[in-house]
């Protein structure tokens, strides 16, 4: 099987995992990721029936963009719910998003173009959000491994993923061409996506609880008081 198959087909194993443990299916955080999942593999699969058939697909992979960037912000919305001023946060990233994208798909009508933009500055976002949840984890005092929560695994699949393709969104390449340096950018791309979805699917198989035990650290060099509630 080619690279680009496997990466395509690498959230079924999430999606199997998901739906093999019941606890899953009592935990939001988990429904919004399995719902990207079968998102994911959903628009790869018609990417490529549309692509053996010569047909256009950039449209509908910046729509798939603008899907994706929604719920990955409602994600990182519920796990940051308690927190009053990253919810704020997050919600004048989303807003930015929003604009930018619609600007540039709606109102310049560049649908039918590869939206670079909005993909980089969802990445960027994201990148930032995952960094500020490990931060936030150096707050606080906890009985229990931060490996032995599922927010740590997907959180990280996320981080390993942004951080191994955003790099590509700032290279000029010509999308028609099949040089190297596209080849090479597909390729960083195709396996961190299977690294994420290998994350996604250990974050399924563990069950954990908000433990009762999470006290802020004050000894922690990162203990800042502007950002507790």
């Amino acid at each position: 099987m080619s690279l680009q198959n496997i990466s395509i087909f690498s959230p079924v194993l999430s999606i199997l995992v998901f739906l093999l443990f019941p606890f899953n299916w009592k935990q939001k955080l988990k429904w919004t990721i399995f719902i990207l999942a079968i998102s994911s593999i959903g628009v790869d699969v018609i990417c490529k029936y549309f692509a053996v058939k010569s047909i256009p697909t950039i449209w509908f992979i910046n729509i798939f963009t603008f899907i994706e960037a929604q719920i990955l912000f409602l994600f990182f919305y519920l796990l940051f719910f308690e927190n009053k001023k990253i919810r704020k946060l997050l919600i004048y990233f989303a807003s930015a998003f929003l604009v930018v994208w619609v600007s540039r798909n709606l109102v310049f009508k560049n649908i039918n173009n590869y939206d670079y933009l909005s993909q980089a500055l969802e990445f960027i976002f994201l990148l930032f959000l995952c960094l500020l949840y490990f931060f936030q984890k150096t707050k606080v005092t906890d009985t229990i491994f931060i490996y032995n929560y599922y927010e740590f695994w997907i959180v990280s699949a996320l981080l390993m993923y942004c951080a191994g393709t955003l790099f590509s969104f700032f290279t000029p390449m010509n999308p028609n061409e099949n040089n190297l340096d596209t080849q090479l950018f597909e390729k960083i791309t195709r396996y961190s996506s299977i690294l994420k979805n290998l994350l996604m699917s250990i974050a399924f198989c563990v069950n954990n609880k908000p433990s009762s035990n999470n006290l802020i650290n004050p000894n922690s060099i990162y203990y800042m008081n502007d950002l507790k509630d």
